[in-house]
């Protein structure tokens, strides 16, 4: 990947993101670069991360919804991953399988973990969420409020060792179920966080790295994250 090149590509992206539209020039700009360029799947992956980190670094002083709303316009610019090496794998309950899963898949996080679910419950979760934390993982949750307080609830022992936790403040369920693992793996399904799930109910998990799903992933979190209550 030419340094120059992405340079420059930054360059159109941050104007773009500083005055708030995505002109005809800046896109004409950076579809003549990128397609000058010719990325690799590789390479882009490592723009889309730039990217999201620019949007990330334009959150502050109520200007987060600008921001993800930028970057969902900005990766749209990007070229449409290739047919892909993609993989996906589907997991079912009861039994342990998507208990194995998920906490494998975070003892594997190395950069970034976000959770973005409806409860946590079972403490075989937690601890490997406080394991890769401490391991200096960023790790961010974002929960409901109203499960946030029922008996067993994991969430105030994760704010208390130091997870960043943050809550909806509405009258209704924050009711996702899903995961991103250093911003190429997502996994979600209807397998809530509980032990109920594993050893009772009929459940589902999903696993992939399709970029065409990870990223739709990834813009719903980013967009959540600034409008959701810290949990302190």
């Amino acid at each position: 990947m030419s340094r120059k090149t992405v340079t420059e590509l930054l360059e159109h992206y941050r104007s773009t993101l500083e005055d708030g539209r995505f002109s005809r020039g800046e896109k004409r700009a950076i579809q003549s670069l990128l397609q000058n360029a010719r990325f690799d799947e590789r390479q882009l992956e490592l723009l889309r991360h730039k990217l999201f980190n620019l949007a990330k670094s334009h959150t502050t002083g109520g200007r987060a919804h600008d921001a993800f709303d930028w970057l969902e316009k900005a990766v749209k610019t990007l070229p449409a991953p290739a047919a892909s090496n993609a993989t996906s794998r589907v997991f079912f309950s009861p039994g342990e399988t998507c208990l194995g899963a998920i906490t494998s898949l975070i003892k594997a996080a190395r950069n970034q973990l976000d959770i973005c679910v409806f409860t946590i419950t079972d403490d075989r979760i937690t601890r490997r969420i406080m394991e890769v934390h401490r391991r200096g993982v960023d790790v961010r949750v974002i929960t409901d409020n109203d499960k946030a307080f029922d008996p067993g609830s994991d969430i105030q022992r994760l704010a208390n060792a130091g997870v960043p936790v943050r809550t909806d403040n509405t009258p209704d369920h924050m009711h996702h179920k899903f995961a991103i693992i250093d911003g190429n793996t997502v996994l979600t399904g209807s397998y809530n966080w509980t032990r109920s799930a594993a050893g009772e109910n009929h459940e589902n998990l999903l696993v992939t790295d399709d970029r065409a799903v990870v990223n739709p992933y990834m813009l719903e979190f980013g967009r959540l994250w600034p409008r959701m209550r810290r949990k302190v």
